[in-house]
């Protein structure tokens, strides 16, 4: 009940929907660029709305609980109050990438969490632990194929990776 998600990257609002539907975050957010799957997702937004209003159950005004979409550059997003953020980052180019991994090292919140579907370039040197990688299938999956999922939280405690070419060995 006290995280805050933020997707980027949100696509149509599939991640950001089953977040706010299937657990008890206080706040959950997606930012998208492109102006068409940002609209689709608002679309989606307004249809769960009006089904709350229609069913009777209380949706607006929440103060507990924030669920919305932006249409909005992810490097220029207000992201400082995040305790989780995830990326289905498959296209993000590996310059995005660096300038995220700096961007998430500048929030300094001790725990937290990056979800993300590639790696984090020097990630340890950010300040992030690598905790743990999945191989889960995924919608585009064919033939039980799977994709890595990375796990990563913020410690601030920052190590360069070994390099093992250059490690004395005895």
């Amino acid at each position: 009940p006290d995280d805050v998600v933020y997707d980027l990257g949100s696509g149509v609002g599939k991640v950001v929907m089953q977040i706010y539907l299937n657990t008890p975050v206080r706040k959950v957010i997606g930012f998208e660029l492109s102006v068409s799957r940002n609209n689709s997702a608002l679309q989606v937004l307004n249809s769960f709305k009006n089904a709350l209003y229609a069913s009777r159950y209380k949706y607006t005004n929440n103060k507990e609980r924030e669920l919305a979409f932006y249409n909005q550059d992810i490097l220029k997003a207000d992201i400082s109050d995040a305790t989780i953020i995830y990326m289905c980052s498959t296209c993000f180019a590996p310059e995005l990438l660096e300038k995220l991994v700096v961007r998430f090292e500048e929030i300094g919140r001790k725990g937290l969490k990056i979800i993300t579907l590639k790696e984090l370039p020097d990630y340890q040197a950010h300040g992030f632990k690598l905790e743990r990688t999945y191989s889960l299938p995924m919608s585009w999956s064919k033939n039980n194929a799977t994709s890595s999922v990375f796990v990563y939280t913020y410690t601030g405690e920052k190590t360069e990776p070994e390099n093992i070419a250059t490690k004395d060995v005895a």
